[in-house]
């Protein structure tokens, strides 16, 4: 699992490499009503079930109260399905959500969105520099 000062970094250097100013508030994600149902297209995606395979990973990131481990989001990076899954969800972000802050930075989805997966994947690395990637110990 990522540790406090890992998982503040990771956010602080998402935040500054994605943060612009914008001239009107915008809402947080979690207030808008129906949120979630803006998901139901990449829930559909065919590359979430090997994605999740691939990683390990059981549930939706956000929809419970776990989070990926290190080693699972090192996975993540490193499979062509969670790539594929990616591209859907930012497609979605761009095109299908409304404009919403995802995080205590003021983080819009839409500009999370317009990150491409090299490019959340080179965060990733520096943020977590030495991440391993051994096999996940399945449940």
């Amino acid at each position: 699992m990522r540790s406090g000062r890992q998982s503040f970094a990771l956010g602080l250097i998402v935040a500054v490499l994605i943060c612009f100013t914008t001239a009107k508030p915008v809402p947080k994600c979690d207030t808008l009503f129906n949120f979630r149902s803006y998901f139901q297209l990449v829930l559909g995606d065919a590359s979430i079930v090997p994605c999740m395979t691939a990683t390990g990973i059981s549930t939706i990131i956000g929809s419970s109260d776990s989070e990926a481990s290190q080693e699972q989001v090192a996975k993540f990076f490193d499979s062509v399905d969670c790539r594929a899954l990616y591209n859907a969800m930012r497609i979605n972000f761009r095109d299908s959500v409304p404009d919403c802050t995802i995080d205590s930075f003021g983080t819009s989805i839409k500009q999370y969105g317009s990150l491409e997966f090299d490019q959340i994947r080179a965060v990733y690395e520096q943020a977590m520099p030495g991440r391993s990637v051994a096999p996940i110990q399945r449940r």
